[in-house]
């Protein structure tokens, strides 16, 4: 434990000083909503010679934020911080982690790490995703976590077809519903400002970022492949994974997540380290308390930082996967809780 202690500071020392100003948070949420409430459109002007994009979040991500956009730019790196932190711990509680070692370990990590000093929105992804798990069975909640995680960022979507292959098909439609009804709300709500240019927005930022991601549209990019290359195998990749995970969700509910959940980051022309966090609420379902398979989540501390891997590299890229694909075969074991009262009954005899 005192070893953790150890690597967790260090942890923490080495990612504040690689994100010190909460970039993500301040370019992606923060700049767009400052725009708005100046009159202007919220992804600036496309066809401006040079034009780098700082957000290609659609509105229903920052649109709700809109009350940060009245602080300083330097207090919202700390409020950003400060929230993303407690989002994570309750992504943890809610599927029922007591065990304070699952805690540091899940919230040291590299990529909780990232989010957390970043100010990234994948936070709230996770405790969407771990609200979905909690409530699968009620419909109208669970179309409504998994609607608002859509909203945020498109690329969840295939979680809907978890919801349909698990027989929550009510849940399924009610998810695309909501989270459709609250992208073309917000859009409105804004006037339509900068949809007519929100193509575009996609195409640039996928055109910088592609190849900066750790997963297999970025391997390929980083080993030579064109951006449309990348997608196609990307896509396939995601299709595979998609139908094993229709093929054993009416057997293995949690295995099967995992897997749509993987699809989802390997279909996504943009993916960065934080989406493997999405995993991690399966992870604490699986393990609430310390076990074997959290010794995986470590890695990603070695692998990241204390490397010699650059960044940007096939190499990185190969060694990411393999960590990601470790985590989705340890979730493919099935969970078997006895139910409490034969527990109870085996105890006492």
């Amino acid at each position: 434990m005192a070893l953790l202690v150890v690597l967790g500071l260090t942890e923490v020392l080495t990612v504040w000083h690689a994100y010190p100003a909460a970039d993500d948070f301040t370019s992606t949420v923060w700049g767009p909503a400052w725009k708005l409430l100046h009159g202007l459109s919220p992804y600036g002007d496309p066809s401006q010679p040079g034009y780098v994009p700082s957000s290609d979040y659609p509105p229903s991500a920052f649109l709700p934020l809109l009350p940060f956009a009245l602080l300083s730019k330097a207090a919202v790196v700390t409020v950003s911080r400060l929230v993303m932190g407690p989002v994570l711990v309750a992504a943890l509680a809610v599927t029922g982690v007591r065990d304070l070692r699952v805690y540091a370990i899940g919230l040291l990590s590299g990529p909780a790490m990232i989010i957390v000093m970043d100010g990234n929105l994948t936070g709230v992804l996770v405790l969407l995703v771990a609200l979905l798990w909690r409530w699968r069975d009620h419909a109208r909640r669970a179309a409504i976590v998994l609607g608002g995680a859509v909203a945020i960022k498109l690329f969840l979507l295939p979680l809907a077809g978890w919801l349909w292959f698990t027989g929550r098909r009510r849940a399924a439609i009610g998810s695309v519903l909501v989270g459709a009804g609250a992208m073309l709300a917000c859009w409105a709500a804004i006037g339509f400002r900068g949809l007519r240019d929100y193509p575009t927005v996609l195409s640039r930022a996928t055109a910088m970022w592609q190849s900066d991601g750790p997963f297999i549209q970025g391997l390929m990019r980083q080993l030579g492949a064109s951006r449309v290359e990348a997608v196609v195998v990307g896509l396939a990749v995601a299709v595979l994974l998609f139908g094993a995970a229709a093929r054993q969700a009416r057997v293995n509910e949690l295995g099967s997540l995992a897997l749509i959940i993987s699809a989802a980051i390997f279909a996504a022309p943009v993916s960065w380290v934080m989406s493997i966090a999405l995993l991690f609420p399966l992870m604490a379902v699986k393990a609430p308390r310390f076990s074997r398979p959290w010794l995986i989540v470590p890695l990603f501390w070695v692998h990241w930082w204390y490397s010699p891997i650059p960044y940007r590299s096939a190499w990185l890229s190969l060694v990411t996967m393999m960590l990601l694909a470790l985590l989705v075969v340890v979730l493919q074991e099935r969970v078997v809780r006895e139910p409490q009262a034969q527990l109870v009954a085996a105890r006492a005899g």
